[in-house]
Parts: structure tokens; sequence; C-alpha cells
């Protein structure tokens, strides 16, 4: 076995935002070292293992092995630290984190299954869909970041997809049922498919700071975030992806893989997309 050269350990809050510190690391230590670490992730992720023993980087992810250390770009640590979720998603050097992406965190065969039974189940043409994400839920806190009108989100998300006339479904994602009801009807009036995936856990708007992640029981946890990551692999090979801040719109941002013209964030309540960050 290799010598482990990192051991990450962060798991006191969501999902995406121990991936973020995750890559920090990585990062770090490439540029401290020249090379790419071998890394530990059992410890991470512990609100996602229905058991003690459960290492859920292996359920997940593959490593690559033969990326090219040499081709390497190096990124922004800002965007991987503890508050990268408060930052635009469409801001970041896409094609520099790609190597990181590449490297540890392409998804397994397991996720690529549900990936494909979605996809099947639903009809999902991606090149033909939008996607709308709102992370809701425990984000009761506003701090010029996060929605709490729907509509902030809805109104400029409808003008996106009424202009590009190929869209025929839309996907509904959130952790908030009142969100994922109130889009279901708004969409609908566009005349398009609304898709929602129902297999996906939801709760309601809740001040207890506690999201999906606290609440899901153990036995549910592994097929939970199994599911949860090849939602998100979809949302991020949608044509149109609208969102709203989060590490989870982060995330499917980088998925997407480059600097798109395709994504409408709303971020300190109001709207950006890609040409308004480059202008």
């Amino acid at each position: 076995m290799s010598k482990i050269d990192i051991t990450t350990t962060h798991n006191a809050h969501g999902f995406y935002s121990c991936m973020n510190i995750a890559t920090r690391r990585i990062v770090e230590f490439c540029k401290e070292h020249n090379k790419f670490p071998t890394v530990d992730f059992s410890p991470c992720f512990s609100l996602y293992k229905d058991s003690k023993e459960d290492n859920i980087y292996d359920i997940l992810f593959k490593e690559n092995l033969f990326v090219d250390f040499d081709k390497v770009k190096f990124l922004d640590f800002d965007d991987f630290g503890n508050w990268a979720n408060y930052r635009k998603v469409i801001r970041n050097d896409f094609p520099s984190l790609g190597f990181f992406i590449d490297r540890y965190f392409r998804v397994s065969g397991l996720v690529n299954e549900s990936e494909e039974r979605l996809v099947d189940q639903y009809d999902i043409e991606v090149e033909k869909t939008a996607a709308i994400f709102f992370r809701g839920a425990d984000k009761f806190t506003d701090g010029d970041q996060f929605v709490e009108d729907y509509d902030n989100l809805l109104i400029p998300a409808k003008e996106k997809i009424i202009h590009d006339k190929s869209i025929k479904d839309v996907i509904v994602q959130s952790d908030q049922s009142q969100f994922i009801e109130y889009a279901r009807s708004e969409i609908s009036k566009l005349g398009v498919r609304v898709i929602v995936f129902t297999e996906a856990r939801t709760t309601e708007f809740n001040l207890s700071g506690r999201g999906i992640h606290h609440i899901t029981p153990v036995g549910e946890r592994i097929s939970g975030i199994v599911l949860f990551t090849s939602i998100v692999q979809i949302l991020s090979k949608c044509k149109v992806f609208c969102t709203t801040t989060s590490n989870t719109a982060r995330w499917i941002s980088y998925y997407r893989g480059k600097d798109p013209d395709s994504i409408l964030q709303i971020f300190k309540h109001q709207v950006v997309e890609s040409r308004s960050v480059r202008a």
C-alpha cells in the first residue's frame, strides 16, 4: 500500500463542504511537494455512513492515477475554504479544476448505474433539459447570500428557459419540499414537462440548522448519498443550470467542466451569469 500523504477528517458540515476542504488540502500538498498526494478519505463523510467502517469515498468515487501532474494548473485557495459556498459559482477556473476532479472525484460505477436508472426512468434528454436547484431547508440565514423569496430564482430562470426554444423539460431539485411544490406549479405554466426526483429525501424549511444529512437515518445514508451524487451528475449535464448559492451548486458547476454561458446564479439577491463575470 502506498504511503498516505493526507488524511481527510473534515466532518462537521455537509457533503460538498467536506469535498471543498479535502480539495484545498490536496492543492496545498501539490503546491508544496510538486506531486499528487496519496489521500486517505476514509475518516471523512461520517454523516453519510451507515457504519463506522464504511468508506464513502470508495463507494462514490474512483481515483485516476493517469492524470499528468506536469500539466496541472493551480487553483485559488479561496474557492475551497470553509466559506466557499458564499462565492459565485461561475467565477472559478474550470480548466484548472478539471485536473483535480479527473484525479480524485470522477464518480464510481455504482453512481453511474444510479444515474443511468434515473435517466431511463424519467426519460431525460439532458441536451433538451434545464435544471433549477434550490438549497433550502436549514439554510434559513439570509446574510445577503441565501434566497428567501422563491421568485428571486424562478423569475429569471423562467426567462432563461423561455429564451431557449430547445428546452423541453425542467428538473426541479431541492431539499425543501415547499420550494419543489411552488416551482413545479410555476414552471409547468411554461408548457414544459417538470421533472422531480421523488426518490430524493426532502424536508421543510426549518430554523434548526439541521439539513437532510442530519436527519437521514442509519441504514439509508449510503443509498441516499449515492442517489444524490447521481442527481448532481445529471444536473451538471443539463443544457441550462439555474441555482442559488451553495456548496452543492458549486460542485455541479465544477462537473460541467467549463466556464459556461448556461449557468444562472442568484448571488446577493442579484442575477449573475458567466458573461457578467467576465466583463
